[in-house]
């Protein structure tokens, strides 16, 4: 990677790790930050009106920070539902949030994601 040019595209404050990587190895690393995330704004009413679920996704650890605020808020008996979050850190978090069936799906893309939907509810 030595004096490799590498631009990496994120939201607004992400993650730093890949880009630190990269410059251990010695590539040149810039950013450009494309999107910014923000939380939502939903009240009880959106939570109320939203069909029974047998399973959620989350796709990021702020993704899943957001959705265990508000589930601790509207839908706490959301918690005991099975979760799929794509890593092994993920995961972690929410088992430390108190997601009682957190598994990892062991990546964020389409085919991990229905692999392990499939393996939770069946085909």
């Amino acid at each position: 990677m030595k004096d490799q040019k590498v631009l990496i595209i994120r939201g607004l404050g992400g993650r730093p790790e890949l880009g630190d990587k990269l410059e251990e190895r010695g590539a040149k690393v810039h950013y450009l930050s494309l999107y910014e995330r923000k939380k939502p704004h939903y009240t009880a009413q959106t939570f109320f009106m939203l069909p029974d679920i047998h399973l959620i996704w989350v796709t990021s650890g702020e993704g899943l920070h957001h959705l265990s605020e508000y589930a601790t808020k509207h839908k706490p008996e959301w918690k005991t539902l099975p979760i799929l979050t794509p890593s092994s850190r993920v995961n972690q978090q929410a088992k430390e949030m108190g997601w009682i069936h957190a598994s990892c799906a062991d990546g964020a893309d389409d085919n991990s994601l229905i692999k392990a939907t499939e393996f939770h509810i069946g085909k």
